[in-house]
């Protein structure tokens, strides 16, 4: 039988995250009894208050207390501290490595990262070890004493690293954490799932107002200003409807805020604050739906709870309820801080209780097809009986580390039509050159001048954006000698708009060749899977991802020494009629801001430049362009574009290039950016409308913390994630074969 060790970072009770760790092993211990896993639950002291030891005595749960770090302890800028807390992990193990040997555990699985500890014993006792992440934890959570994560950063990349698998409740969590860029971590999703209530079902609205649960604490990210803001439209219009917010209600200042504007606006009878209630099943079955309105959520556990009792969900486009919430069927998303869409919404299903009706039904049947306990813990338990055959994600890392072919490196040919181009740089020729710098491999650039005399020095080709007839002898003499090749863009180039300039170019002569390169190359490797998506759809070929890279500079502070706020915007010529569009933005912010601000504009012309006395630098090149704004250290980037499918599926380069050199970006809020981009924490996203870009604009002009709080965080991140190094390990893992 498969002993699994599960282990819990914080104390058990009743709530949130713990209480749903008591309702997992309280049912994988019968699953597992039946398919042959014993399941251990494993866990620090706990409030016998709780009672949780009686839940799993009464289900026959076997359990073990064990000493457990508190992470906080790392993160001291105390070195005592730090010290203490380094002793006190190292005695942790030892306990925990006792007593994985006195149960004979076969595999232990982290409740989250901040259980440490498991990384280091399943790897001193050659067991096999599974992450669960559930979330992140957000640095500007931590009180100001507790701000140094240089050791913790440390420790939890072994984390990481030493785990046979890495499992996320959502695509967006793997996101938030990178796994989507550090191909050697594996990860799979099983999403969180919640039981079976038999006893509800849809509540009609009949007589009475439209009753909203909101199960959230009182807090910045829960956002419940924007409800504040929705009640105010509903009473001015005369729209009677209760919102209930139940939570644990921890950031007092936030708490008595929102309590303040409620008496301010005389909202006492639309919005009502109460304390948690355990029973989240009787709150639901006494409310006609639930309401979201996080600007981040890593899953959204009350959607599907709310689902499962026949409940639609609106919710904010935050992350994870995207992920389960079907739009327009099982319930609505909205965009942040949209408040007058979601009155307007709230309006109209009181007028339509049919459609309430209806989207409850269906967000049931979603329920029941992908979120029921059962189904999850059954997922759990396959997975679990695989992990006896998965190494550690370092050691593939390790193998896939280059081996030399006959005393010298693999020669990669890149052929393309503009050497000197930005996308080259950045998609592939910064990666390369650290590639080359760590003796991986050796490449050289050629166009299609010279192209066909280097295809004998090389092993491998690839092909960028080529659409040319130049490049086709080439071409056709790398298949003759049957060498690998690939083709490489970081465009929609089958699908450019009118508008753009390059749509000329790409006429039906030159997607006609593309398509012959596309169609006789191994693979297409795209900049994101959702362009691969879009060309997989366009060509029916193979594709394969690799992001960008940006080189790092060093972190420059010259904001002090400035007499001026640096507003700033960067882009191609093809950017002019954006910024036409927006000038009303500029000439409004120049006008109440003359005085303290300095607009600048790299690439592209516009009529307006005189009015708002903007400093206009042409592009030249790339690297006068880096050199450029590393010097001018702008304090504000704006990145405009439209909603458009072509654009949605460019690459957020944009928000590589204002992070890495310290800039704090507001971003079009569309499809792209909200990829990447965590409202306040690394940049603004902004409506299409004129008021809205002002508005953002606006805040970081005024708030300089959380000007310089998003510039850091976009820094670090870009550091982290999008580092040559970092293209480095993704390039190795996905072309290991021609790099041996």
């Amino acid at each position: 039988m498969l002993t699994v060790g599960w282990v819990n970072y914080t104390s058990c009770n009743k709530r949130g995250p713990n209480k749903k760790y008591v309702e997992y092993l309280v049912g994988l211990s019968k699953l597992g009894k039946q398919q042959g896993i014993r399941f251990v639950a494993i866990f620090p002291e706990y409030n016998k208050e709780d009672a949780i030891y009686e839940i799993f005595k009464e289900n026959q749960v076997e359990y073990y207390l064990t000493p457990i770090c508190n992470a906080l302890y790392f993160n001291s800028v105390n070195q005592e501290v730090k010290n203490q807390a380094r002793q006190t992990l190292k005695n942790n193990i030892e306990s925990l490595k006792v007593l994985c040997q006195k149960i004979k555990v076969d595999i232990l699985v982290a409740n989250c990262t901040l259980v440490t500890e498991v990384a280091f014993v399943a790897k001193e006792l050659g067991i096999k070890y599974v992450l669960f992440i559930r979330g992140i934890l957000n640095p500007v959570n931590f009180p100001k004493d507790y701000q140094d994560f240089t050791q913790f950063r440390e420790i939890e990349k072994i984390v990481l690293e030493n785990a046979n698998l890495i499992v996320t409740q959502s695509e967006y969590t793997a996101k938030l954490w990178g796994l989507d860029h550090q191909f050697y971590l594996h990860y799979k999703v099983i999403p969180l799932g919640c039981q079976l209530n038999t006893t509800c079902q849809p509540l009609e609205l009949e007589k009475g107002p439209l009753k909203v649960l909101l199960l959230s604490g009182l807090e910045a990210n829960k956002n419940q200003g924007m409800l504040l803001e929705t009640a105010a439209l509903l009473k001015s219009r005369g729209k009677k409807v209760i919102f209930n917010i139940y939570g644990i209600h921890g950031d007092e200042v936030y708490k008595n805020w929102v309590e303040s504007e409620i008496v301010r606006q005389r909202l006492e009878e639309y919005i009502h604050i109460h304390s948690y209630e355990a029973n989240i099943q009787k709150l639901i079955e006494t409310h006609h739906m639930m309401l979201m309105t996080s600007k981040l959520e890593s899953f959204g556990a009350t959607a599907i709870e709310a689902m499962q009792s026949y409940r639609p969900v609106i919710s904010t486009k935050s992350g994870g309820p995207e992920e389960i919430i079907v739009n327009g069927e099982t319930g609505i998303l909205i965009e942040n801080n949209a408040s007058k869409e979601l009155a307007g919404l709230l309006e109209s299903l009181m007028s339509d209780t049919g459609r309430l009706r209806e989207m409850g039904i269906k967000g049931r049947k979603r329920w029941e097809e992908k979120y029921s306990q059962d189904k999850v813990l059954q997922e759990w338990v396959t997975c679990l009986k695989e992990i006896p055959y998965l190494k550690t994600n370092s050691q593939k890392a390790t193998t896939q580390k280059t081996i030399k072919n006959q005393g010298r490196l693999k020669h990669w040919l890149i052929v393309a039509k503009n050497l000197n181009n930005s996308s080259l740089r950045v998609g592939l020729v910064n990666t390369l050159e650290e590639l080359k710098r760590q003796n991986k491999l050796e490449f050289r650039l050629a166009n299609h001048k010279n192209a066909s005399e280097e295809v004998d020095w090389a092993d491998v080709v690839l092909f960028v954006r080529l659409a040319e007839p130049e490049n086709l002898d080439t071409f056709k003499k790398v298949l003759e000698k049957k060498k690998p090749c690939f083709y490489y863009v970081d465009d929609a180039l089958f699908a450019i708009p009118e508008d753009v300039i390059a749509h000329a170019y790409y006429n039906t002569d030159k997607k006609r060749l593309m398509e012959y390169y596309i169609k006789n190359s191994i693979a297409t490797i795209t900049c994101s899977p959702w362009l691969g998506e879009a060309y997989e759809k366009a060509y029916n070929c193979l594709t394969q991802c690799l992001h960008p890279t940006v080189a790092i500079p060093p972190r420059y502070y010259p904001h002090n020494k400035k007499e001026r706020l640096i507003i700033g915007f960067a882009g191609g010529i093809d950017y002019t009629r954006l910024l036409e569009e927006k000038k009303d933005v500029f000439l409004e912010i120049y006008r109440k801001y003359k005085e303290v601000i300095q607009f600048e504009i790299c690439g592209p012309n516009c009529s307006f430049a005189e009015a708002i006395h903007a400093t206009m630098y042409h592009y030249t090149d790339y690297e006068s362009y880096e050199r450029l704004m590393e010097k001018r250290a702008w304090d504000i980037g704006l990145a405009f574009l439209p909603d458009t499918p072509f654009y949605n599926n460019k690459y957020y380069n944009k928000f590589l290039e204002y992070s890495r050199f310290g800039i704090a970006g507001v971003y079009a809020d569309i499809p792209l950016y909200r990829r990447i981009i965590q409202p306040e924490i690394n940049g603004l996203l902004a409506l299409a409308t004129t008021e809205d870009w002002i508005k953002k604009i606006e805040q970081l002009i005024h708030n300089k913390s959380m000007r310089e709080k998003i510039a850091t965080n976009a820094y670090y991140e870009v550091g982290e994630k999008f580092s040559p190094q970092a293209g480095a390990k993704a390039f190795e893992a996905l072309f290991k074969t021609y790099l041996e």
